[in-house]
């Protein structure tokens, strides 16, 4: 064979070649778009009350208590009954709170096994849902005769006919109704207060605050009513309804039902952001941190026969002050006789809040005091070093 003809077959098997390799090469197939990470930065959130298989009365408003997370920040945080969703709370935050407790009420209206599922959201971002599920019984007295042992669940008493709101989420109090006016303080999740007066449809509620204070929270979210920052109990019909107040001004002077403070007129923020834009002159720009609430049952029972009975405990502390704070420790200790339990947190923003809770066991008849201490090592520099403890009595009887 000449050359020019070795040549040519030669580019021809090359060329055929590289036509066997095209056709036989695997076509790439396109990833899901940042599964990984999207999987990675999903909000999370846990229940810490009820506990898995707790036993609840049908028709009885029960509490669940949880504290969802994100580190870019949790807008909202929704409660799913039985595959419904029954319940949706945001933060008053457009950019929503790295952490934030939630305490969401529900009624069960049957009988039987009820699922409740909790989820985090981010914006549109869902995070995986945490679930428990409750056996609902027809009255207390079935509760009681079951073999499962009792599990305390937080519930709202249905024979007080107080108008009163629920925090769903921390929240900003105001010296009147709009996020104009200036804070004065933030409330945990999970507090309870008597009702003063609400603003015309119901958008904002005069709270009564344990010092005698008077001020105003939001119920709802302004741009989505359907998310709602309270729940309300009691009878509210004569609840006086008042209209919207005039905007603040640059100088103080009575407005309305509570006086106004100076302040600027900022937009909507989060509890955190709005601390610093308080007109506070003279305040100290460092943090406040505060047992914000320690609960549980307060009076336990040993049952015949047995040796122990246990109660679940929750402690909320938050950051009142006007700057984030470093890690810190919360100490719960019983008085007498009774080994602490410490949390370590790495951290607490401006105006947010975290709670831990703990299940404790009680093996006798007994008086005893649980002091919950915020910052028990004395790590970090506050504004206010007076306020990092509060106390809880719990009396144990036996049967």
């Amino acid at each position: 064979m000449s050359r020019p003809v070795r040549l040519v077959v030669l580019l021809f098997a090359l060329l055929g070649g590289a036509c066997n390799l095209t056709s036989e090469r695997p076509q790439a197939t396109p990833l899901p778009p940042a599964v990984a990470t999207a999987s990675a930065s999903k909000p999370e959130v846990i229940i810490s009350a009820p506990v898995d298989g707790s036993e609840v009365v049908v028709g009885t408003d029960i509490l669940i208590r949880g504290q969802a997370s994100d580190a870019q920040g949790v807008t909202r945080v929704q409660l799913v009954a039985n595959d419904r969703i029954v319940r949706t709370v945001s933060s008053e935050s457009p950019s929503g709170n790295r952490t934030m407790p939630v305490t969401l009420d529900y009624r069960p209206v049957v009988t039987g096994k009820l699922e409740l599922e909790v989820v985090a959201w981010r914006g549109n971002v869902a995070g995986e849902p945490t679930s428990v599920t409750l056996e609902v019984r027809a009255n207390r007295s079935q509760v009681l005769a079951t073999a499962v042992p009792l599990r305390e669940v937080s519930v709202i008493d249905p024979n007080d006919p107080t108008c009163r709101v629920l925090t769903n989420v921390p929240l900003n109090v105001r010296v009147n109704a709009g996020t104009d006016f200036s804070r004065i303080t933030t409330l945990a999740s999970g507090d309870q207060f008597p009702v003063l007066a609400q603003l015309v449809g119901d958008s904002w509620w005069q709270i009564r605050l344990r010092d005698g204070t008077a001020g105003w929270v939001a119920g709802r979210n302004p741009d989505n009513p359907n998310e709602q920052f309270v729940s309300v109990y009691g009878d509210c019909t004569n609840v006086q309804a008042l209209p919207p107040p005039e905007p603040p001004v640059t100088s103080s002077q009575p407005a309305g039902p509570a006086p106004v403070t100076a302040a600027p007129a900022v937009p909507p923020n989060a509890p955190q952001e709005d601390a610093a834009n308080d007109d506070s002159a003279g305040e100290s720009e460092e943090p406040d941190l505060v047992v914000a609430s320690l609960r549980g049952p307060e009076a336990l029972t040993l049952a015949q026969g047995s040796s122990s009975v246990s109660g679940t405990y929750e402690v909320t502390v938050s950051n009142r002050g006007a700057a984030a704070s470093a890690g810190f420790r919360v100490r719960v200790a019983g008085i007498p006789d009774r080994d602490p339990l410490v949390d370590v947190v790495g951290g607490l923003g401006q105006g947010e809040s975290i709670s831990f809770s703990h299940v404790l066991e009680f093996n006798s008849a007994e008086s005893i005091v649980l002091v919950a201490t915020v910052d028990s090592n004395d790590e970090v520099s506050e504004s206010d070093e007076g306020n990092n403890s509060t106390r809880l009595d719990v009396t144990v009887s036996g049967n």
